[in-house]
């Protein structure tokens, strides 16, 4: 009776490690987007700027040196929206995010008092 209770228990063991294995190999990649919202004619870094990647719940702000990271994005095309107060909205348009390449961008926006 001891040695069927023991080869149940290894049979059992070995099917649960061989689940854990098989959810590793659905697990889905993700990129990670990062970079910096500038003045448009100043070059100077913005503060509290909001990064939104549209179509997700993805967002970011920035940090005091005009820095943002979101992380956790499925590769894809997106648009990637910028808001900031006395800023007009500014959106970049099929920006290509892929697990492979370095996904860092410059983004320079525009006050709404520059001509």
């Amino acid at each position: 009776m001891k040695k069927a209770v023991l080869i149940l228990t290894v049979i059992f063991a070995l099917g649960i490690n061989g689940f854990a294995i098989d959810d590793d190999k659905k697990s889905v990649q993700t990129t990670t987007v990062k970079g910096k919202v500038v003045d448009q004619i100043s070059g100077e870094a913005l503060t509290g700027v909001q990064v939104k990647i549209e179509g997700t719940n993805l967002t970011a702000y920035t940090d005091f040196d005009g820095n943002f990271v979101i992380e956790n994005v499925a590769p894809g095309n997106y648009n990637i929206q910028t808001t900031y107060i006395s800023y007009q909205t500014n959106v970049l348009k099929e920006v290509n995010l892929n697990s492979v390449s370095n996904n860092c961008l410059k983004v320079e926006m525009k006050s709404v008092t520059s001509n």
